[in-house]
């Protein structure tokens, strides 16, 4: 088991509670919140988001992400395969992964991409709504969103969510680490030219 009994017992009576109050109008948006962690969306949404910051030259943007999904990824098949825990006890909403329950490999993968899409546009992008909006957005609502439809769906126990949380920030922090260290002479997103042409026009 994982944890100590009363925070099992807590997990397994909370994914129970979560699958009694399922409802036709919650089924539609947990199954959409879910698919924006889905494998191939979030390595569609990276190479997107790579590919989008090459002509910008934003090497340690576009490599924050890549190091960050890597980590992510490898850790996750890593450690998933040594704790193997078993799925909840319940009836599931979607197909059930071949990998174990803990951590949560979705909500991990939310916060590398985007949560990491806000915290490199932050200094890409000039117009401030335009990056408190992604980081308001892609910071804390979208894996919330996508944790929540994990539990929901009875894919996952609430400590299973958490350890997703952790893995996917030292996965985010590890890829800005490495991308500093690779590309430590390059500006923040080369924002200040762009600034100096506003001044400039102004």
């Amino acid at each position: 088991m994982l944890g100590d009994a009363g925070v099992e017992s807590f997990g397994d009576a909370s994914t129970r509670w979560i699958a009694r109050r399922r409802s036709s109008l919650l089924d539609g948006p947990s199954k959409i919140f879910s698919s924006w962690a889905d494998t191939w969306t979030i390595v569609a949404g990276t190479a997107g988001a790579v590919f989008a910051l090459f002509p910008r030259r934003a090497w340690r943007s576009a490599m924050t992400l890549l190091v960050a999904l890597v980590v992510e990824i490898s850790a996750f098949l890593s450690v998933t395969y040594v704790v193997d825990r078993a799925r909840p006890d319940v009836e599931p909403l979607s197909s059930v992964p071949s990998t174990g329950s803990w951590p949560s490999g979705h909500i991990a993968a939310a916060i590398v991409l985007y949560g990491g899409l806000a915290l490199i546009a932050w200094p890409l992008v000039q117009r401030r709504w335009v990056r408190v909006t992604a980081a308001a957005v892609g910071g804390v609502p979208i894996p919330l969103a996508v944790g929540w439809s994990r539990w929901y769906r009875g894919l996952h126990h609430p400590t299973d969510l958490l350890g997703g949380v952790l893995l996917g920030c030292v996965a985010l922090y590890v890829g800005v680490l490495v991308a500093r260290r690779l590309f430590p002479d390059e500006s923040a997103g080369r924002a200040e030219p762009a600034v100096a042409v506003q001044e400039a026009r102004r």
